[in-house]
C-alpha cells in the first residue's frame, strides 16, 4: 500500500495558528471532531497511514507539505506530527456516525 504523504497538509495547515509549533501538546475534542466531520473514513484512514509514515521516517523532508509561513525545523514538524498521530487513537470511529 502507498502512503499519500500530501494527507500530512491537513494537520500542518493547522499549525500555522500556533505561535511555537513545539508548544503544541495534543489535539482538542474539537480538533478530532473537526477530522471526523472534515473527512470521510478513506482519508481519515489515509491520514493516520501518512502521519505514520512521519513517526517512522524523521529524515523525511516535511516542509512542503507546510505553509511557508510556518517558522519551523524539520525536525519539529516531525515532533508535531507524532503527537498528532498519538492523538488519532482517540477519534471516534467515522464509520459509527
Amino acid at each position: 500500500m502507498s502512503v499519500d504523504t500530501r494527507l500530512l497538509r491537513i494537520p500542518l495547515y493547522s499549525a500555522t495558528s500556533l505561535e511555537h509549533i513545539e508548544s503544541f501538546e495534543r489535539l482538542a475534542p474539537s480538533d478530532l471532531e473537526l477530522l471526523r466531520t472534515a473527512c470521510s473514513p478513506d482519508e481519515l484512514r489515509g491520514l493516520v497511514a501518512a502521519l505514520r509514515f512521519a513517526q517512522a521516517n524523521p529524515q523525511f523532508d516535511f516542509r512542503p507539505f507546510a505553509r511557508p509561513e510556518l517558522a519551523a525545523s524539520n525536525a519539529q514538524i516531525h515532533a508535531f506530527l507524532c503527537k498528532v498521530l498519538q492523538a488519532m487513537p482517540a477519534l471516534p470511529d467515522p464509520t459509527t456516525h
